[in-house]
């Protein structure tokens, strides 16, 4: 008997541990696939994100502080620059100056801007020079065909003055675009009409103009 109840008894045990230990691994029940999956991930990308934004930061130059540097010139450089010719009123003639503008390829409308600013005070030291082209006269365009250079001004470019002043402000412009090689002639053009008749004066102007139609103006040189 008491082998038989100790054999009952182990038999017992052994089944009611077996139930407990079923028991645990059915409440605890597997992981689902897709929250590994995204617990793993989470890391990764926020691994990803950080080494773009440092790589972006170092590209602009903005996050390292950079950009200044980058874009800063070279101690000792100096920005590119050219000389322009530009031909002032002085006495009853013109005259030149030279003027260091920045560079531009556009040469001949750089002069033309330069132009319409007037006589600075330096270049005004010991110098009688007048602009005889209107305060507020914009350049609109400047087209070169072949060798003529058509050039379309505001229509404040023909406002007040007598004879010698509208022929001067003519000899202005054409001495300075003519400065160029591939500028032998100016045509005028004002708000896009080509000028037939210049001013209340009623100065003629048949066709592109060269230097030599304003011998009067006969320039002096730098």
């Amino acid at each position: 008997m008491r082998r038989t109840l100790s054999l009952t008894l182990i038999l017992a045990v052994v089944l009611v541990a077996g139930g407990i230990a079923g028991c645990k691994r059915t409440t605890a029940g597997p992981v689902p696939p897709g929250d590994a999956e995204s617990s793993a991930a989470t890391p990764s990308t926020a691994q990803t994100s950080t080494a773009d934004a440092t790589t972006s930061g170092a590209a602009t130059g903005v996050a390292d502080g950079s950009a200044s540097a980058t874009t800063t010139p070279a101690a000792g450089t100096t920005a590119k620059t050219m000389k322009v010719k530009l031909y002032f009123g002085y006495e009853d003639r013109v005259m030149a100056v030279i003027r260091e503008v920045p560079y531009s390829q556009t040469v001949a409308k750089s002069a033309m801007l330069e132009l319409l600013k007037g006589p600075s005070a330096e270049e005004l030291k010991g110098l009688k020079l007048h602009n005889e082209i209107p305060k507020g006269t914009k350049v609109l365009g400047i087209v070169l065909d072949g060798h003529v250079a058509r050039v379309d001004l505001s229509g404040e470019f023909d406002d007040g003055g007598g004879t010698l002043s509208m022929d001067t402000r003519l000899a202005q412009v054409v001495y300075t675009l003519t400065q160029y090689s591939t500028i032998e002639s100016v045509e005028f053009y004002m708000e896009g009409k080509k000028v037939k008749v210049f001013g209340g004066e009623g100065i003629m102007l048949e066709g592109p103009q060269y230097p030599k139609d304003y011998y009067q103006r006969v320039p002096i040189d730098a």
